[in-house]
Order: structure tokens, then C-alpha cells, then sequence
């Protein structure tokens, strides 16, 4: 099902806390993803005080070097540092200048322009992040109605201290802009709020990867819209070719039948080279005569007692 493009609220965080409370105390961890999801803060020291912007990152690879979260994410400042891990590398996948990038409203820098559809961004770290890891993503098409658990990490309060939530919900279809709408309850009674950016929607049987939280719903209803798999497939696929083939191996793998011509050619080995040819010895006779004759044709006495060459 096809839903048309609705107003969007993106769900990342901006607000201003006092200093006092500015640490960011230890996540309340949720189930099997809590080493999986996991905050992402931008702190901007003003004074007494500090500027925190919030959203949600997600360990891409198995080792969890790379992390994943939202362009609109990625755009809040400059991070340098997640869970302590040096960035040393960032990739976006969109920005102003796609041909199907549109203006979006809803930050505190203002509007940005990019493609819903590809709002997405990674985060290259020196190392590994230690406990943490990356679980499989699935490329299949999803069924109207199909369940799915959603893991963010939203603001709930003015306290800056976030806890992972995972909320339930159901595929509800694809909207025109290329993001996957889904249907969702709230958690104990929360709603999934600003700083949920950049969470994982996963599959309910499978367990597997369906879709990046992007945004919600403006008109109150509890929808959130996800950046589909492909689109990260795609993606890293242009900035870490080599990952996308262990991540997306259904997506690079080829078959290659044996009744197809070879692809590359064989090597032919080049012509031998000719054989010198030597001529024949000549009789004795015959090398005194020519001998003779080069004496007398080849070198000639000028008149100025030089020698020249007989042209």
C-alpha cells in the first residue's frame, strides 16, 4: 500500500540544561538490543550551562565499528566522540544538493534540505566498540500488517538521562516519499518522543533489521515513518563496498553459471621467435675473391692522403 506524503515531525533533540545536570547517567538497557542501540548526544557548553541535542545511533557491523543513525542526525554538530571512541570518519547519504532532496522543517538550526529516503549517516570509529555489536538486516519486502518492535532512545523529560524503549507496532505501508510507515502502541505509556532518531525498527519473527526510525507523524497520530533496508544496502555499499558484502550478501552475490563464457581471457602464450638462420660456409676461393674486390671498391687513397668512404 502506497500512503501519501503526510507531514513529518523528524525526532531529533535540541534543549538547554544547567550544567548540574548535564552528565548523562547510564541507559536502563531494554532486552537483547541494549548492546545493539544506543544513545547518540551532542553537548555544547554555554556558559554555566549546556546545549544537548539527542537522537539514537545503531552498530552497523557485527563488531559495531561503524555506526548508523539519521543524515538529520548526523547534521545536529560535529560529534567527535561516541560512547567515548574517537570518530574519525563520517558519510552521509544525502544532502542539499540530490535531485529529490526536499526542505524539511522541524530543527532548532532550521530547515534542512535532503531525501527523505536516504536519511541516512555513518559514523566511522577508531575502534571497535567494546560489549557492543550488529544484528542481521533483512531486504524482504514487508506485508501489510506485519509485527515489528521499534528500539530508541527518547527523551522522556528534562533530565538529559535516556533509557532504550522498545515500543510494539505493525507495518501500515510505503509512503510516496519512499519511507515505511508503521503503526505503533506506546511503551508504559511513552510515546516515542524526540531522540528516537536513527532507532531500529526489527522484524518480530525474524528478528532481523527491517528499517531506521526517521520521523513521526505531525497530526498526533502514533505513526513513525523508517528509511527501508535497501536504502542503507545502497548506501554502504558506495562508501564501504567491502561491508555491504558480508552486511547485504543477498544484495552484492552474484551467481555465475559454468556455461557462461570465462570472464576473464585466457592467456596465450606468444609465437615463438624466429630462429637465427646462418648461411652456409662459403668455399676458400670465393672469400679471397670477395676480399679482393672490397679492397679495391670500398676504400680509395684522396688527394690529400686521406681516406674516405666510397659513397
Amino acid at each position: 500500500m502506497i500512503l501519501r506524503k503526510a507531514p513529518l515531525i523528524l525526532i531529533v533533540d535540541s534543549f538547554f540544561l544547567l550544567a548540574a545536570s548535564a552528565s548523562l547517567a547510564p541507559a536502563v538497557f531494554s532486552q537483547d538490543l541494549s548492546h545493539t542501540v544506543l544513545p547518540i548526544a551532542k553537548l555544547k557548553w554555554i556558559g554555566l550551562g549546556a546545549e544537548g541535542k539527542f537522537g539514537t545511533g545503531f552498530c552497523v557491523d557485527r563488531d559495531c565499528r561503524y555506526i548508523g543513525t539519521n543524515y538529520h542526525v548526523a547534521m545536529m554538530g560535529q560529534l567527535r566522540k561516541i560512547k567515548g571512541d574517537k570518530v574519525i570518519h563520517r558519510y552521509l547519504a544525502t544532502g542539499p544538493n540530490d535531485d529529490s532532496a526536499t526542505i524539511n522543517d522541524g530543527f532548532s538550526v532550521g530547515p534542512l534540505k535532503f531525501t527523505l529516503g536516504r536519511d541516512l549517516a555513518i559514523y566511522e570509529l577508531r575502534y571497535p566498540l567494546p560489549n557492543y555489536h550488529g544484528i542481521p538486516f533483512s531486504l524482504n519486502g514487508l506485508q501489510s500488517g506485519q509485527d515489528v518492535d521499534i528500539y530508541a532512545y527518547p527523551k522522556e523529560s528534562i533530565n538529559p538521562a535516556r533509557s532504550l524503549l522498545k515500543f510494539h507496532g505493525a507495518f501500515k505501508g510505503e509512503t510516496t516519499s519512499g519511507l515505511l510507515a508503521f503503526d505503533y502502541s506506546p511503551s508504559d505509556g511513552k510515546d516515542i518522543r524526540p531522540g528516537a532518531s536513527g532507532g531500529l525498527v526489527v522484524d518480530g519473527k525474524s528478528q532481523k533489521v527491517v528499517g531506521i526510525l526517521s520521523s513521526v507523524a505531525r497530526d498526533g497520530e502514533a505513526v513513525v515513518m523508517a528509511v527501508p533496508i535497501q536504502s542503507l544496502a545502497e548506501f554502504v555499499s558506495k562508501v564501504q563496498p567491502w561491508l555491504a558484502q558480508s552486511l547485504f550478501p543477498s544484495a552484492s552475490s552474484e551467481t555465475i553459471s559454468p556455461a557462461l563464457f570465462d570472464l576473464y581471457p585466457k592467456f596465450v602464450p606468444p609465437a615463438p621467435a624466429a630462429s637465427i638462420q646462418y648461411r652456409p660456409d662459403e668455399p676458400a676461393e670465393i672469400k679471397v675473391l670477395r676480399d679482393t674486390q672490397q679492397r679495391k671498391g670500398c676504400i680509395t687513397q684522396t688527394e690529400h692522403g686521406g681516406i674516405g668512404a666510397v659513397h
